[in-house]
């Protein structure tokens, strides 16, 4: 969502097809999520990464700094210069992260899990 207009999205991605929900102009589709919300609202989100970074995992292809908490739970991600902070996580096992906070520059996701499905 735009801090500013507090418009929010969806993005959803299956079966190779990847749409954009409520955005001006209606819904969006293609094959390259990156490059859709790119021209839809001028973002950089590295989507391909989110995925691996949500689940608390490195994505690959570039190196990494992973710092763990007490519990040896990820804290703190750095990879391709954006900083993955882990602030909650559900408890089982494996324990899998409920909010995650990426940041580059002035660029900022926020992620807040409800559920997780097996």
């Amino acid at each position: 969502s735009a801090p500013i207009t507090a418009q929010s999205w969806r993005l959803k991605s299956q079966a190779g097809r990847v749409s954009l929900e409520s955005i001006e102009g209606g819904t969006r589709e293609g094959s390259d999520a990156e490059a859709m919300l790119l021209e839809a609202t001028g973002w950089r989100i590295p989507v391909g990464a989110m995925s691996a970074w949500a689940r608390g995992a490195r994505a690959p292809g570039s190196q990494a700094a992973l710092t763990v908490d007490a519990q040896a739970r990820p804290a703190l991600l750095r990879q391709d210069g954006w900083n993955i902070e882990y602030r909650a996580w559900f408890e089982g096992e494996p324990p899998l992260p409920q909010k995650v906070f990426a940041r580059q520059d002035d660029a900022s996701v926020r992620l807040v899990v409800d559920a997780w499905e097996p």
